[in-house]
């Protein structure tokens, strides 16, 4: 898929067609596949839309592609730095893979972002900054 056109659908206001799109490229993420054309500018790009996205069905939907992105491909050229910028931001059930994502980057200067969240109320929230911790270990 070409960056542009996943761009209209993305600006675009078909939920369903957001959601396939999206759902399509969690399995691209997760498949064995190791040339994904475009992959660090597809990512960055996913990062913009989940940032931006009003509709919390397509913001967790890009979320968890994210993650997988970060699971399953290598994403240690990716900028990371927007999404630590927004995490207070966004929903509280989008917090725990986006702190996730960041404990995935292996990147250290998340790490103060990271403990602030180890101390969170939510168990959901506190759980997922504990285990994004241990991947700097």
């Amino acid at each position: 898929m070409e960056l542009s056109e996943l761009e209209q659908i993305l600006k675009g206001n078909n939920l369903e067609s957001k959601i396939e799109t999206i759902s399509h490229l969690s399995d691209v993420f997760e498949s064995y596949n190791k040339d994904i054309a475009n992959f660090d500018d597809l990512v960055v790009l996913l990062l913009k839309f989940a940032i931006e996205e009003q509709n919390n069905e397509v913001k967790e939907e890009l979320f968890d592609t994210l993650l997988d992105a970060a699971t399953y491909k290598n994403t240690e050229k990716i900028n990371w730095d927007i999404l630590e910028q927004h995490i207070n931001e966004l929903p509280s059930e989008c917090i725990p893979t986006a702190i996730s994502i960041l404990g995935l980057s292996h990147n250290k200067k998340y790490a103060h972002t990271l403990s602030t969240f180890s101390k969170h109320e939510n168990k959901s929230i506190k759980s997922a900054a504990l285990i994004a911790l241990s991947e700097f270990e």
